[in-house]
């Protein structure tokens, strides 16, 4: 499942819906993967790719409070839209602000889809 805001998009995938094997063991917490991902195609220089990538993990972290209160697992794959590409493009300063109601706005559509499965 794909969510997609103004700047961020997110591929999220909720494991343990289909067969699971016999011999793994259940997991004593429900975890939350998560990545980040910045294309080499789009973003050539890769000092402007890390700090954009650490701008995401950095706006991930202060919204994974209501994430984990979720009693899910969820493997998550953040990645920047096509216009989140061109505003860094036009503009190689990355501001935080831009990433902050993007990331507010996924967590709640993640947490709604989470739910209805």
């Amino acid at each position: 499942r794909s969510v997609s805001a103004n700047f961020l998009r997110v591929h999220a995938v909720f494991p343990g819906s289909g067969k699971e094997s016999k011999n793994s063991s259940p997991p004593l917490a429900p975890r939350v993967r998560v990545g980040f991902l910045v294309a080499k195609k789009k973003i050539r220089k890769s000092f402007l790719r890390n700090r954009i990538r650490r701008l995401m993990k950095e706006t991930y972290r202060k919204n994974k409070s209501t994430l984990l209160f979720e009693n899910r697992n969820m493997d998550l794959l953040f990645t920047l839209t096509d216009r989140g590409y061109e505003q860094f493009y036009d503009d190689p300063k990355p501001k935080q602000m831009l990433f902050d109601d993007d990331m507010k706005y996924i967590i709640r559509k993640i947490l709604d889809k989470a739910n209805v499965k």
